[in-house]
């Protein structure tokens, strides 16, 4: 895996790569060929456009702690297919936009973001699928979850901009507190409340990512600050 900070660059280009990323510029454009996977632990509040290039591959895994404002463009392209998976960890007031335009055909974007809250953290999320006129055979889906352990008031705003009658569409918002059965199972084993739902929580935000290593780089995070 090649590590790469961007600290003054505005556009960078990634080919069939593995990339730990880390943006420390407000806006970046983010060009990709081929296949790839970047893993990037926010550490700023960032706008970044993604261009996909036709028959590429990439996977998106994003984690970030107390950001207040991010923006996510993706631009699709033939054949171009992207799953971005996005945790986000707040005690503060987060706001998330994120579009995703396609204007080929046979594309596929799956949006998938996980949002914890805690203390007095809330999420303002907004997903925008735009699928042009004159496209084909085109797939997007957007699955996004958040669990509360306050009160805070959330906002999951999901809409789908279809101008084509040839696409499969479709997302999902749901906003619940941790589930009392999974608590009261594991204080079953003896596991006091507390722990139970800070056990339920970090396994919320991790179970959006598979890849071993980012998944150590973001545990002591979680663990700390759950």
């Amino acid at each position: 895996m090649n590590k790469i900070t961007i600290s003054e660059e505005k556009i960078i280009n990634i080919a069939n790569n593995v990339v730990d990323l880390e943006i420390k510029v407000p806006k970046l454009i983010i060009n990709v060929n081929g296949k790839v996977i970047i893993n990037e632990n926010i550490m700023h509040n960032n706008q970044i456009t993604i261009n996909l290039a036709p028959n590429s591959n990439l996977i998106y895994n994003r984690f970030s702690f107390n950001s207040e404002n991010l923006n996510v463009k993706i631009n699709g392209a033939t054949h171009s297919q992207i799953e971005y998976n996005h945790s986000l960890l707040t005690k503060k007031n987060t706001n998330l936009k994120i579009t995703y335009s396609q204007s080929s055909n046979q594309g596929i974007c799956y949006i998938n973001i996980k949002g914890l809250t805690k203390q007095k953290g809330e999420f303002t999320i907004e997903a925008d699928g735009i699928i042009e006129k004159n496209t084909q055979d085109n797939e997007y889906a957007e699955n996004i979850k958040i669990c509360t352990l306050n009160d805070t008031q959330n906002v999951i705003i999901p809409n789908l901009i279809i101008a084509t009658d040839n696409v499969n569409a479709l997302h999902n918002a749901t906003i619940s507190a941790p589930n009392k059965e999974e608590i009261f199972y594991l204080q079953t084993k003896g596991i006091s409340q507390e722990i139970s739902r800070k056990l339920i929580a970090k396994s919320f935000l991790i179970d959006n990512f598979t890849n071993e290593l980012f998944i150590n780089e973001i545990s002591e995070i979680i663990s700390k600050e759950v």
